[in-house]
């Protein structure tokens, strides 16, 4: 850590006062002054907070087009291009007001998240355009998809430029699975860390679930396509018909276009042992109380996206102590591996979902036992301590 004078956490999602954007940052913000380091979060233009307070915020960047298009452009290749490029060349023109001169040099560290392939186009040419000795260390997250780096024109040539430059050896890359390093590595020309997602110490203080209570099965992502939430509506359906139907509590608020029709399905239905949550989380708190409420995680989520990325509520549920039900083939099914209390299902099966659901409810005893011994290792290795340590550790190893 001698190497790091200040950090800078930077997260042009971070836009409100909801959400695992901002308890990611608050968790990190929190570890990081503990540590002893000046923090900046750099978010949002839209954010306005004094929630980070000790930390300086500055809300500079515009809003992403081509992350959120218009609906109509959603599968319109031009439309989208165009849109990416412009989103390049504001997140890149964002990035000089971030970092007004003289505010940053070369014993600080930033911290960029949520790395799309137009951002990292953007940082890297921010980076080459600095003097030798103004060069912060530039630590990059990348969890998408690796091919759509490859093929990205703009930070092809950018990628090129920056590992011929003096400041080569100023970038970091981070990945949270293991899975990703070696197609990033062979993208970026360089190593790539990885180190673990972090999560919200409010959940390292969710009690265990009760072995007297009856299971309660829950499906807290956000409702969307590729996290399988029409299997489990498919899943559920399938179960209301058992003589003793297992309870759900169901969050269904902001629903992908694909979702939206089995969300009113699942409303239509009326399922007096399945419980729907239509609001948003309006603090960690309040999130973490929906994990007190269930047994059991319901992950089944599709291989296309998650047979090599992580989950965050993944992560959470091994930290407080749940049972997880995931797809085979996952990155979340190898990482639970033999310790974690885990039922597994092939993706896109409702039926095959509904037994594993069955098989965990038969089992729950010795499975909650699991989890509850497994849970402590968990919030070690998710915390937002660990990772800092770890991110200061590749700092200094790397520059």
């Amino acid at each position: 850590m001698s190497f790091v004078r200040n950090l800078f956490l930077v997260d042009q999602c971070l836009t409100g006062l909801t959400g695992h954007h901002l308890f990611y940052n608050r968790a990190l913000a929190e570890a990081a002054s503990c540590m002893g380091l000046q923090t900046t979060v750099v978010a949002g233009c839209e954010f306005r907070s004094n929630d980070l307070i000790p930390c300086d915020v500055r809300a500079v960047f515009r809003r992403d087009w081509r992350a959120i298009p218009p609906a109509r452009a959603a599968k319109n290749h031009l439309v989208l291009n165009a849109l990416d490029r412009l989103s390049f060349r504001r997140f890149r023109s964002d990035l000089g007001r971030a970092f007004p001169q003289k505010s940053w040099g070369p014993s600080d560290l930033v911290f960029g998240q949520m790395i799309a392939p137009r951002h990292l186009a953007a940082w890297l040419e921010w980076l080459s355009a600095l003097p030798a000795h103004r060069a912060p260390a530039l630590a990059v997250h990348v969890a998408y998809d690796p091919s759509r780096f490859a093929a990205h024109p703009r930070l092809k040539r950018s990628l090129r430029v920056f590992n011929e430059s003096i400041h080569r050896a100023r970038l970091i890359p981070l990945t949270d699975s293991s899975k990703l390093t070696g197609a990033y590595g062979e993208v970026l020309g360089r190593k790539v860390f990885v180190l673990p997602h972090v999560i919200s110490p409010e959940i390292g203080k969710v009690d265990p679930f009760p072995d007297d209570h009856p299971p309660v099965f829950g499906v807290l992502g956000s409702p969307r396509e590729e996290k399988g939430f029409a299997e489990t509506v498919g899943a559920i359906l399938n179960l209301s018909a058992d003589p003793d139907p297992p309870r759900f509590l169901v969050v269904v608020n902001r629903p992908d276009a694909f979702s939206l029709p089995w969300v009113h399905k699942l409303r239509a239905a009326r399922l007096e042992n399945v419980e729907l949550v239509e609001e948003a989380f309006e603090s960690e708190s309040d999130y973490a109380r929906l994990f007190d409420r269930v047994s059991t995680l319901i992950l089944p989520y599709h291989l296309n996206i998650y047979g090599v990325r992580t989950s965050g509520v993944f992560c959470e549920a091994l930290a407080s102590g749940r049972v997880v039900v995931v797809s085979e083939g996952s990155w979340m099914s190898d990482k639970a591996g033999d310790v974690a209390a885990c039922r597994r299902s092939p993706e896109r099966d409702p039926a095959a979902l509904a037994a594993a659901i069955r098989s965990a409810i038969f089992e729950r005893r010795e499975l909650s036992a699991k989890a509850r011994r497994a849970a402590p290792g968990y919030r070690e290795e998710f915390s937002a301590q660990g990772f800092l340590s770890g991110l200061m550790e590749a700092v200094e190893a790397h520059v």
